[in-house]
């Protein structure tokens, strides 16, 4: 049983008041700034007021999964970013080891985002006008759909609701619409099938997201069950490309059965 929050009873949050009575420094602005920056996560914020409202400021991990809508996993993964950055940052102490590592890491996890996005962009354009040129009537609902997965896979933010681990499986995706693109002329009926198989599964998700409480459906269990469907797409319109793990229809069913 994994228990967390030890000695957190003991802590107090520093008395910090940035905005009002003499104006911050810069410095002390530029820190407080960077743990804001840090903790501007909700599953994360939660996490710390759950355990920090515990008795005795200790929780148990399996009792914290069904308050935030997580996996023991999500949770745990949570634990140990804050865990490594020297605990849960109820101190001056604590904020300032999680600002040193927020730090380390900035500048570079900024620029893996840029050449990733850079990168998706450079996919994304000459596919969007592709899909933009007349077709014949046959090839219209196929075009169709790759432009409303398009649509939803790049658009406005998308590089934060895809983040930053998910960017190269991203351009796995628009490869894989773009490969479809290719074989389509020749193959109208396969297509057509199989995208009717990929409309079941996604019918079906949709009515399961609908059905859970409103908290749980942006959970991480849910998100990825949405990239399971891209997967399944990958795996029926470019197989060639590959997927990072098996994946059908009935292992998505089976999946929201788990979470249902």
């Amino acid at each position: 049983m994994e228990i967390v929050g030890t000695a957190l009873a003991e802590m107090t949050m520093p008395q910090i008041s940035p905005l009002a009575g003499e104006p911050i420094e810069r410095a002390d602005a530029e820190r407080l700034a960077g743990v804001l920056k840090a903790l501007a996560d909700p599953a994360r914020l939660r996490l710390l007021s759950l355990i920090q409202s515990a008795t005795d400021g200790e929780a148990c991990v399996c009792d914290l999964t069904a308050p935030l809508g997580l996996s023991q996993p999500t949770v745990s993964h949570h634990l140990r970013i804050l865990t490594e950055a020297g605990g849960p940052p109820w101190d001056a102490e604590g904020f300032g080891k999680l600002l040193d590592r927020v730090r380390a890491e900035l500048n570079e996890r900024v620029l893996e985002l840029l050449r990733g996005a850079q990168q998706v962009i450079a996919q994304w354009r000459p596919l969007t006008s592709r899909l933009a040129e007349p077709v014949p009537a046959p090839l219209r609902p196929a075009v169709d759909d790759l432009t409303a997965q398009v649509r939803a896979l790049v658009g406005p933010g998308f590089v934060t609701a895809t983040g930053r681990r998910r960017l190269p499986d991203l351009r796995r995706y628009l490869a894989a619409a773009n490969h479809r693109l290719d074989r389509l002329a020749g193959d109208v009926a396969r297509d057509g099938a199989r995208m009717a198989r990929v409309h079941a599964v996604q019918a079906e998700l949709d009515a399961f997201v609908a059905g859970l409480p409103p908290g749980r459906r942006e959970s991480d269990e849910v998100r990825q069950l949405r990239w399971m469907v891209e997967e399944l797409r990958v795996s029926l319109f470019a197989q060639s490309l590959g997927t990072p793990y098996p994946v059908s229809e009935q292992r998505i069913y089976r999946a929201m059965d788990q979470l249902g």
